[in-house]
């Protein structure tokens, strides 16, 4: 009961200043995530988001079309600042599988949500991402680890409002599949978008497999 008042009073409070509240949707081809491919289905990805000068708290979401996917739903809560050019963030990933109900389960022990502290810097057309899951991170036999990953974009823009990204991303532990956990690059490819639409070609290296995404953001 405490935290549902908690977070109706967090919600008054949000309503009460000058900011700006923002919702859409992408329709994705497939839900590929720094190179792991979830629910190996389409997906619709909803988003709420509310922002007030640098602070951005925002609510995420993926929900497979197909039902054999659905245990790779996910609803995540976010909260970033953002400085110049540097943003700091903390996500909350939750997956609501069927029967999965422990929305407030933060315990060390549980695995239910996944902590996760990042930050990222942006100059001109480079980004840089840098991001450390701190709990409910654990392998195989159930030992607690606290995976990174670490990512490099760059932006070109070409004619008639199109833009090109192109992407490298390594990570280790959650990210791979190789029994020691080591680093190796799971997330290389490119993006090319105009307008509401967008077709990525991902390269996972580390697993070699690769992805052709298609996405259109409303």
């Amino acid at each position: 009961m405490k935290k549902l008042l908690l977070l109706f009073t967090l919600l008054a409070v949000m309503t009460t200043v000058q900011a700006q509240f923002g919702a859409g949707a992408d329709v994705v081809s497939r839900y590929v995530w720094r190179g792991t491919d979830f629910g190996e289905s389409a997906a619709v990805q909803p988003a709420l988001t509310y922002t007030y000068e640098g602070l951005e708290i925002g609510a995420w979401g993926s929900y497979s079309i197909s039902a054999d996917g659905a245990g790779a739903n996910e609803n995540d809560l976010y909260v970033s600042y953002t400085y110049d050019d540097l943003t700091l963030a903390v996500t909350d990933y939750y997956f609501p599988a069927p029967g999965t109900y422990h929305m407030f389960e933060f315990s060390p022990d549980s695995s239910y949500n996944l902590i996760e502290v990042s930050g990222a810097y942006s100059y001109n057309s480079l980004s840089l991402l840098a991001a450390v899951l701190v709990t409910g991170d654990f392998d195989a036999a159930g030992e607690k680890r606290n995976s990174i990953y670490a990512e490099a974009a760059y932006e070109f823009s070409l004619p008639e409002e199109v833009t090109l990204d192109l992407i490298a991303g390594i990570g280790n532990e959650i990210y791979v599949l190789n029994d020691k956990g080591d680093f190796g690059l799971v997330n290389l490819g490119c993006t090319l978008s105009k307008g509401m639409f967008s077709t990525s070609l991902i390269f996972n290296v580390e697993a070699e497999t690769r992805y052709l995404v298609f996405s259109a953001s409303f």
